[in-house]
């Protein structure tokens, strides 16, 4: 998932998009991908995965968060340790998914 902003022209801040080329190349086949972009979105979005409502931004800066089998690893806010996460030998084996509520 990618939390960022969109700029005032309505195209999506430059941290953003540099996460989320990075998370389009790299990413596992069938993985999931969350853009959000906007309160709206956020809203949206942790309405039906509640989880989702506590990740955000890091200092300011667009982050990326690589869940596989239910479990979230640390934020990233560069496309370098973004492809790092993905490319990792236990990345590649699950897809993105929300953690239990078991």
């Amino acid at each position: 998932m990618i939390v960022g902003k969109r700029a005032a022209d309505g195209t999506l801040a430059p941290d953003a998009a540099a996460l989320l080329r990075a998370a389009e190349r790299h990413a596992s086949p069938g993985a999931a991908l969350i853009l959000l972009d906007s309160p709206e979105r956020k809203s949206w979005f942790s309405k039906r995965l509640p989880f989702l409502a506590s990740m955000d931004q890091i200092g300011g800066k667009a982050a990326a968060y690589v869940c596989v089998n239910r479990a979230c690893k640390l934020p990233v806010t560069s496309p370098g340790e973004l492809e790092a996460l993905l490319t990792a030998p236990a990345s590649r084996a699950g897809t993105t998914s929300r953690p239990s509520t078991r």
